[in-house]
């Protein structure tokens, strides 16, 4: 259930102490006051600003009707968590406080090169949103200066040059994401992780976050990733969610294809200014596929090709009701496939054009939809602290890290889906073993 918010606004300027200054405080509903006074230079600006209008889940509200949270949000709540980390390293010596500073600017600006949509317009840009948020530091040095930070030492966390990033950004034990796992739950409906005392325990040590050897730590360490992964399961992985983007960036692809807009004027781009260049565009197939978005008609998954250890679980549905075809293929074959299509959207179109023009469905009816890049969801280690010695979790808790391995593996998927009135022939024997040669026969 999510937390009641502790004031009636969510957000309040009032009076400090002295009376002198306003003060900036946000009431967060997950993580309580956080203020924001010695950083409102930077809120203020235009560009974190613009955060408002950026969903933190992309178009699963579509699935998921109460994910309407934004960038903005998790920002805050990613600042006012990094507070709390960085009060703690600084009484047990870890950091000074200028290095606590900008620590804590980091926390709140690293997501601020995220596109439209968040993640989605990944796969068809040049760079991500981490190189995008570095290309826009410079337009922040005057306002970094004012809030007490250093430009260059914030330069080298977003670039992954000093290893304090980790404080914010690490990916089992970082501020941002005990946030967005929060957040995110709360907002689909998929419970609460139970963190414990994990997030205000873990210390940097030699380079490395670490969890200090403690039973009880190393359980939560545990339940953490096991509900990362339930959460890629069950909203982020979730299939109509990857149509949804795949759709999505299919039309991007095109607006730029045609010149309609430039990867620099999409990255400056709120999600209602991307549906408005969709709704306006000049090729009728990409306003009616705007239309198929808002109208809930997206393609519907008609073929699954998943590692053969898990892909008969799958099959055991009841496919013929839902009239999908599974496929069981080898990690050799998947992981080519991931390859073959990462961050080619050409790839990806020409390969839809051919089944479509192979098998005769309707131009512009065919997604292919490609197996999500590993390193996002697969369980990375933990590094635990025993006795001035750093070790990895799996020699602790050696059980729980080859599940979480395992589930990782289950998860990697190529669908082929297609306009609901031909999903039955896309799924049917004959037609889906002639597309599942034609997209393997890319990994020869």
């Amino acid at each position: 259930m999510l937390p009641r918010c502790p004031r009636w606004s969510a957000f309040s300027l009032r009076k400090s102490a002295r009376q002198k200054e306003v003060a900036m405080i946000f009431h967060d509903p997950f993580v309580g006051d956080i203020d924001c006074s010695e950083v409102q230079p930077i809120i203020d600006r235009p560009i974190f600003q613009r955060l408002r209008f950026i969903k933190q889940l992309g178009l699963s509200y579509l699935i998921f009707p109460f994910a309407n949270h934004t960038r903005f949000e998790h920002s805050i709540g990613a600042y006012g968590r990094t507070q709390h980390r960085t009060r703690l390293w600084r009484k047990w010596n870890i950091i000074d406080r200028d290095m606590a500073r900008d620590i804590e600017i980091y926390s709140l600006i690293h997501d601020i090169g995220h596109g439209p949509y968040s993640h989605v317009v990944e796969a068809v840009t040049a760079i991500n949103h981490d190189e995008r948020g570095l290309e826009l530091l410079n337009g922040l040095a005057k306002v970094i200066k004012q809030c007490g930070g250093n430009l260059e030492n914030i330069k080298r966390l977003f670039s992954h040059r000093n290893n304090l990033f980790k404080a914010v950004h690490d990916k089992n034990l970082g501020t941002e994401k005990f946030d967005y796992l929060e957040r995110d739950a709360a907002y689909t409906n998929s419970g609460q992780p139970q963190f414990r005392e994990l997030p205000h325990r873990v210390k940097f040590v030699r380079g490395e976050i670490v969890v200090p050897y403690q039973d009880d730590l190393l359980d939560a360490a545990i339940g953490l990733q096991a509900f990362y992964m339930d959460m890629y399961k069950n909203i982020y992985l979730q299939p109509a969610c990857m149509v949804l983007q795949r759709l999505m960036q299919k039309l991007i692809f095109a607006l730029m294809k045609e010149s309609e807009i430039t990867e620099e004027q999409l990255w400056n781009m709120t999600d209602a200014d991307l549906d408005t260049r969709i709704l306006n565009s000049k090729q009728a197939w990409v306003k009616a596929g705007g239309g198929v978005i808002r109208n809930r008609q997206w393609p519907r998954v008609a073929i699954s090709l998943k590692h053969r250890r898990f892909a008969e679980s799958e099959e055991n549905g009841d496919n013929n009701k839902r009239r999908l075809s599974v496929f069981p293929i080898g990690a050799r074959r998947m992981n080519g496939l991931a390859r073959y299509f990462y961050k080619n959207p050409r790839r990806i179109a020409a390969m839809e054009r051919e089944i479509e023009e192979t098998f005769a469905f309707p131009q512009h009816s065919v997604l292919v939809v490609p197996a999500t890049d590993s390193h996002r969801f697969k369980a990375q280690q933990i590094q635990v602290s025993r006795d001035g010695e750093i070790s990895s979790l799996d020699q602790w808790r050696p059980e729980g890290v080859s599940r979480l391995n395992e589930i990782a593996l289950s998860y990697m998927c190529v669908r082929v889906a297609v306009e609901p009135e031909f999903r039955e022939k896309m799924a049917s024997r004959p037609v889906s073993r002639e597309v599942v040669k034609l997209l393997l026969s890319k990994t020869s």
